[in-house]
């Protein structure tokens, strides 16, 4: 019963070192997506962070400051406010995001609820659950409302990402600082103290020492 007991323990102890170290390599993957497609606040000439046109303010939490206006390589998105806007730069900007949130689901193993097709510019996304029709990720030459559809459920599957993480999103307008939000949390995760691992390390060298002490009993 006892040596049941150890070997219950030893395979414990192994199935958690994986998931840690899977959880490791995630860390390092998403780190090189951050800096693949880097999520910054848009300042002005003084250097003071510029402010969206609107925000859902009702859904933040009071430790997010979700006003704040990003740019992801260079394009702006106002969270999913885009009128008089360069039609073309934000098809490009929301290219950049819908290829970010599917290798962000990839890495992480999470099914999104909205399948995406990236294409740069042209990128689309498909509504499985209601029409099963593909939406366009750019509105030029394009219905607008269908448009607002498509970028309504490439935020849900930010959302999903987030809340995955067990996060809390910005409110689901909040389309670049949701994912810097999710980005951040496993940066700050990469850069912390490795102190779980020493405790796994030091809960294997336990395990080994009973396997020797009953073997030694034997």
């Amino acid at each position: 019963m006892e040596q049941r007991r150890i070997e219950l323990m030893a395979h414990h102890q192994q199935l958690t070192k994986t998931f840690f170290l899977i959880r490791k390599h995630q860390e390092r993957l998403i780190k090189d997506l951050a800096n693949v497609y880097r999520i910054l606040p848009v300042r002005d000439a003084n250097g003071v962070e510029a402010r969206s046109y609107s925000s859902s303010s009702s859904h933040h939490s009071s430790s997010h400051q979700p006003s704040i206006l990003y740019q992801i390589n260079g394009c702006t998105l106002n969270n999913s406010h885009f009128h008089g806007q360069d039609e073309e730069k934000i098809a490009t900007g929301l290219g950049y995001v819908c290829h970010l949130v599917q290798l962000l689901s990839k890495y992480l193993d999470i099914p999104l609820r909205y399948p995406m097709q990236p294409m740069m510019s042209r990128s689309t996304i498909q509504d499985v659950v209601g029409t099963s029709e593909r939406y366009p990720l750019y509105s030029k030459a394009q219905n607008i409302e269908q448009f607002r559809f498509a970028v309504a459920l490439l935020n849900r599957n930010v959302e999903q990402l987030v809340l995955s993480q067990r996060l809390e999103p910005m409110g689901l307008r909040e389309t670049l600082p949701n994912l810097r939000l999710l980005l951040d949390h496993f940066i700050v995760s990469q850069q912390a103290p490795t102190s779980q691992l020493q405790q796994l390390q030091q809960a294997q060298m336990h395990v080994q020492q009973q396997q020797q002490l009953q073997d030694l009993m034997v």
